[in-house]
């Protein structure tokens, strides 16, 4: 078999792989809001993926480009920072800022101090997630 007849058959099977794998990356909307639901102005959102930082607006509000399975870090001076997976490009990346316990734990704390401070950080954001679901703060 010539080498042009290998190069023709293989070429196609490389280009659906490579397509197929590749991830598409879309603006992705979302917002952000304090544990007192108040709107958060210019918290910096950075996807790790790309490197894209931007900051949320005075309502709270953000686009950045990401795909599924990117990581978007929220960064603020007066709460904890935070993560999100996308999991979705469709979806809104909604975070409500919080001071997490397990952020102010001191030096040297056990295991066990530890559990009990992610229980509660836990428990407060499922908390105020289903305030803000309930105040209508996700929708948008």
């Amino acid at each position: 078999m010539s080498a042009k007849k290998i190069i023709f058959l293989i070429f196609p099977v490389i280009l659906i792989t490579i397509t197929a794998s590749a991830q598409t990356a879309v603006i992705i909307k979302g917002r952000v809001i304090g544990q007192n639901m108040e709107e958060l102005e210019g918290i910096s959102i950075v996807n790790l993926a790309n490197a894209e930082t931007v900051s949320s607006n005075k309502r709270g509000f953000f686009n950045i480009t990401a795909a599924k399975g990117d990581t978007l870090v929220f960064k603020s001076k007066k709460y904890s920072g935070d993560k999100r997976i996308v999991k979705r490009v469709a979806d809104h990346v909604d975070v409500i800022m919080i001071m997490r316990k397990t952020a102010a734990l001191p030096a040297g704390f056990t295991v066990s101090e530890y559990n009990a401070a992610a229980r509660a950080d836990d428990k407060l954001y499922n908390i105020l997630e289903k305030g803000a679901e309930r105040e209508g703060l996700w929708n948008y």
